[in-house]
């Protein structure tokens, strides 16, 4: 193909991509391609979280479970050995029936048998205590408040004269009878409980032992030292946390990221921020900071958490407290970020003032032994020795210190960089002048010509190490596990869209060649952390909330809702908290509301939108007709700064104080400063400087050279989509269809087009329009027709990426292909085989049946008629929830037992080595296999079996429909997002597998459909068959493998 130009729209889940034919001066000339690729994002739909991130947590818990069994067996067996326990289980059975904390009450003072001893022993392995951990205190919100808890149990046993846990535990409820469930306190730790209102320690466990077996010891002289020694092995020992990894440093080859907790980590972070400050005059002119008040501030922050900017101006001085304002300043920021480590440290139980006497070298190294991954009960204790030692500290201090809560943030830097980079910032550089000038400038190069232009581009963590977490080169083969070799980025999300990238490139360089230039748009999900996209969404949320409140005031006073007005109204809201006050900046007419919606007053661009090129509302402000007449395509400080008649403009900046801080700087005098170079700006459209964006502009530098290579922030995207008229190619009207895969490829087409001389074009168009941002456009290129483009559209074929996996390969590998069935254990109450139903049980909190149907499933059929009676005819949840509640309250009743009727075609027996069995539900199905006998009166006819995850991956599995039918053909196997073909009205249609049923219905959509309202019409085999049904392939590109065609 000739030279062309790549258009890339990566989103989380979707790459949409556009090839463009280029002539010689590199302008686009024609449309040959576009296509989209859909692909999972690695996060739950739900709760967003990284989906390794759950299978962790519950790989977790089951290692937590095993190694709990296994601890129980070893002591079990232990206890036998040494004669605490009897070999025969039922008399070991027996024991269980005695009170475990009478035992251990009665320990402490009278003789126990040997059996009653073992039985206390047994009972303090099966809660054994939460032991701290200083690591993992350091990054769990929830540690401080289960340390109170601990601190509040330890007073209550003083208070009770409680010797031992058990004691106390003992004398809770040993005056009430047993029939009072209601009244007893409870003993232990529930899982759901939102308090840690009972919460011992393992140090509890382990004193309430010594105590117990030091008295029995008394009476049997065979419970030796050694015996003990073992038994606090098996019960209390806990396996110390592994090292945490850290990533490279970004500049210094083979060093690791530091963590923000050092002195010099801290030290290099505010003087960033001090760097990046200046003041700014009543008359709004900036000057920057001399470096005697840089010295001020810096001192000031060195010894706080955080300070005000309004304390450090006072700190600059009176006329500044009262005159300037700093240029970061703002309603939501209104301080700057101090030295926690230090501010830890300072304090008086920890080192006090001896911490300033340090060098920043001594505070490292106290703070990287502090931070030290290792054992930590030594390390720990060597610590607070050495802490005693080297500082003359008291035991108490250095314990303290030994357990501080610092930093948990990591760097993208070295100690090693900071501390080559620290020496010009403290000079007053900023953070990029400073790297340059310890000469870590061209570290992060792209390469300027190109290196893999063959379709043979390399995994990503090959090329940027730096960027690639946790890779291990000892025990991977780089060729065969290149993720695991080389590591990867942290963003589960980030790190798939990018292999995708990398598949979709190197398979079109085979196909058409090495683009000659490449554009990317990346969706903010993979530029942005999920914080931030989470405060986005949020505030998202919240301005639906405003824009249905404002929409209903509109439909008080008759004015038609609409987006322009709705827009007026929020501007007009801005001018002041008082109605009556609101007025037009620039003149200062009152703008009452029944005037609002006319002519005379106008939604006005602060700044030039002719020279900003920015329509967004942070630019918009509402004026008089004339005042925007007057103003025209200027700044308020070149339009009004020389007060010309009928405007003020110490006025004009007095009205602006109303507004939001960052409206009001672009009245200031220098607020056109940024927007000076047109071609810059230009540029800075031409180039998103967020982090996955620069990273995916790196990757794609090695295909095209580095020149060759722009990623846009997608400013205008939406504006070239509508002006150039192409949101009407998806849908009826002139709005965006997202419900159509396909728009991701028309955002790859508008993409492409995105160059420095569209955007001249785009600067020129939106000079020359008065009333809108842009009134008219001129197409993408000469001779660019929309029904080409249309039917370009109409013939692509959206391409999914497999997520299946492989079940047989998973099984001889110990893993899954996914969850193989729900969490939920049940009970078995009945089995009808001939109405294939069964019966289970489950018991619930009460307060979780927040519906009558809910409430029906009780077992109990006497509290079953009373919540019924209670809850007669209610339908609200919160009301139902609080009756429920109430009702607990009243009887004590906090769980109950409910039956539910299942298929028995959903359910699974599952059993231990005893036979101990549970039911569990099955939870997602792996595949459906179509198939045809060739006997009986079903010859001929398609058939099918749904195959459930859990089924698939049994050992030696073998679908049921082979062992019935062995000599039938499997005609196909399909998976949710398989593509198939059939013929319908004479045409061939492409659809996808959308989801398959356990009665073994199928669900297919058409492959362009991103999302629907309602579940399209099940398929049948049968309808399948008779339509010429058949699987086909579709590759990244969207091309169609159909067997039909091959024949």
């Amino acid at each position: 193909m000739k030279n062309y130009r790549l258009g890339i729209d990566l989103g989380a889940t979707s790459l949409g991509w556009s090839l463009i034919e280029l002539d010689n001066n590199n302008e686009p000339t024609k449309l040959e391609k576009v296509g989209v690729r859909i692909f999972l994002d690695g996060r739950d739909a739900k709760s967003k979280e990284p989906l390794n991130v759950t299978r962790r947590d519950a790989r977790g818990i089951r290692r937590n479970r095993d190694r709990y069994l296994q601890r129980r067996t070893y002591l079990i067996n232990y206890l036998i050995e040494i004669g605490l326990m009897p070999k025969d289980k039922t008399k070991r059975k027996k024991l269980e029936h005695i009170d475990p904390y009478l035992l251990r009450t009665k320990g402490l003072d009278d003789k126990l048998s040997l059996f009653e001893f073992g039985r206390t022993i047994f009972h303090l392995n099966q809660r054994r205590g939460f032991k701290s951990n200083r690591k993992l205190d350091a990054k769990d919100n929830d540690t401080s408040i289960m340390k109170t808890a601990i601190k509040e149990l330890k007073e209550e046993l003083e208070k009770t004269n409680s010797r031992t846990l058990g004691e106390y535990l003992f004398n809770l409820n040993k005056d009430l009878p047993q029939s009072e469930d209601k009244n007893r306190k409870p003993v232990r730790v529930k899982k759901s409980s939102k308090s840690y209102n009972l919460y011992p320690n393992r140090q509890m466990y382990l004193d309430e032992f010594e105590l117990l077996w030091q008295k029995q010891a008394k009476y049997y002289p065979e419970l030796t030292d050694d015996k003990k020694e073992q038994l606090i092995n098996i019960i209390f020992y806990q396996r110390d946390l592994k090292p945490q990894e850290k990533g490279s440093c970004q500049f210094e080859e083979g060093e690791k990221r530091c963590s923000f907790a050092f002195a010099t980590a801290q030290k290099f972070r505010i003087l960033q921020e001090i760097n990046n400050l200046s003041l700014l005059d009543f008359n709004k002119n900036s000057h920057l900071l001399t470096e005697a008040q840089r010295a001020i501030i810096l001192e000031a922050l060195l010894i706080q958490k955080s300070a005000t900017f309004k304390s450090l101006r006072k700190k600059l001085g009176k006329e500044y407290a009262r005159d300037y304002v700093f240029n970061l300043e703002s309603e939501k920021r209104k301080d700057l970020k101090g030295d926690d480590t230090s501010y830890t440290m300072r304090k008086n139980d920890y080192f006090g003032d001896k911490w300033d006497e340090l060098s920043n070298d001594e505070k490292d190294e106290i703070i990287s032994k502090i931070l030290n991954d290792e054992n930590d009960k030594e390390i720990e204790a060597t610590l607070i020795t050495w802490l005693c030692e080297n500082y003359n500290l008291p035991k108490e201090n250095a314990q303290n210190i030994a357990n501080a809560s610092l930093s948990k943030k990591i760097s993208n830097l070295s100690r090693k960089a900071m501390t080559n980079i620290l020496p010009f910032l403290n000079d007053g550089f900023n953070y990029y002048e400073s790297c340059q000038k310890a000469g870590y400038e061209n570290t992060d190069e792209a390469p300027e010509e190109p290196k893999y232009f063959k379709g043979d581009l390399p995994y990503y963590g090959e090329l940027f190490e730096k960027d690639a977490l946790f890779g291990n080169k000892e025990n991977y083969d780089s060729e065969k596990e290149p993720e695991k070799y080389y590591g990867k980025i942290g963003n589960v999300t980030v790190h798939i869209a990018l292999n995708q990238l990398r598949k979709l490139v190197n398979q079109l360089t085979k196909t058409y060649g090495a683009p000659k230039q490449i554009v990317l748009e990346l969706a903010r999900e993979l530029k942005l952390g999920k914080t931030k996209v989470d405060e986005i969404e949020k505030n998202q949320a919240k301005n639906r909330k405003i824009n249905k409140a404002i929409g209903k005031k509109l439909e008080e006073i008759s004015v038609e809702n609409n987006y322009e007005n709705r827009t007026k109204y929020k501007l007009w809201e801005e001018l002041s908290k008082n109605d009556t006050e609101r007025c037009c900046p620039f003149s200062g007419i009152i703008i009452p509301i029944h005037k609002l919606f006319t002519h005379e007053f106008q939604i006005e661009h602060i700044l030039p939108k002719s020279r900003t090129f920015n329509d967004r509302m942070v630019n918009k402000t509402i004026a008089h007709r004339k005042a925007n007449q007057d103003k025209g395509e200027r700044s308020p400080f070149e339009a009004f700064g020389h007060n010309p008649p009928d405007y003020n403009y110490n006025h004009i900046l007095a009205r602006a104080k109303n507004l939001p801080s960052n409206k009001e700087k672009r009245f200031f005098p220098d607020a056109m400063q940024y927007y000076q170079d047109e071609g810059e700006i230009l540029s800075r459209m031409l180039t998103d400087t967020q982090y996955m964006s620069r990273v995916a502009r790196k990757y794609m530098a090695f295909v095209c050279g580095k020149n060759n290579v722009w990623s846009i922030n997608g400013q205008l995207t939406a504006k070239l989509r509508s002006k150039w008229g192409l949101n009407n190619l998806l849908s009826d009207d002139s709005t965006k269809n997202r419900a159509d895969h396909r728009h991701h490829a028309v955002d790859a087409f508008v993409v492409a087009c995105t160059s420095r001389s569209t955007m001249q074009k785009v600067a020129r168009a939106i000079g020359n329009s008065r009333d809108k941002f842009i009134d008219t456009m001129p197409p993408p290129f000469d001779n660019f027709k929309h029904n080409e483009m249309k039917q370009i559209l109409d013939d692509t074929v959206i391409s999914y990426k497999p997520d299946h996996g492989n079940a047989k390969k998973a099984i001889s590998e110990h893993k899954t292909v996914g969850q193989l069935h729900k969490d939920t254990a049940y009970g078995l109450v009945s089995i009808d085989e001939k109405k294939g139903k069964i019966t289970l049980s489950v018991r619930k909190e009460l307060v979780s049946l927040e519906s009558i149907k809910k409430i029906n499933e009780i077992a109990d059929p006497r509290i079953r008629a009373t919540l019924l009676q209670l809850t007669d005819g209610e339908n609200d949840k919160k009301k139902i929830v609080r009756i429920l509640s109430e009702y607990s309250e009243r009887t004590g009743i906090k769980r109950v037992k409910i039956h539910i009727e299942k298929s028995l075609e959903t359910v699974v027996r599952i059993e231990d080595k005893l036979g101990n069995y549970k039911y569990y539900e099955l939870r997602n199905n792996y595949c459906a296999d179509i198939y045809i006998p060739n006997k009986g009166k079903k010859a001929g006819k398609w058939q099918i079996e749904i195959i459930p995850m859990f089924y698939a991956h049994q050992p030696n599995s073998t679908p049921k429909w082979q062992k019935e039918n062995p000599t039938a053909k499997k005609k196909m196997r399909l998976f949710i997002n398989d593509t198939v073909a059939y013929e319908e009205n004479g045409k061939t249609e492409i659809r996808r597998v959308k989801k398959m049923t356990f009665d073994g219905r199928l669900f297919f959509v058409n492959h362009r459909i991103a999302k629907s309202d309602k579940d399209p019409n099940a398929t049948s085999v049968k309808q399948l068959q008779e339509k010429d049904g058949r699987k086909v392939g579709v590759d990244i590109l969207g091309r169609v493998s159909d067997p039909k065609n091959t024949k």
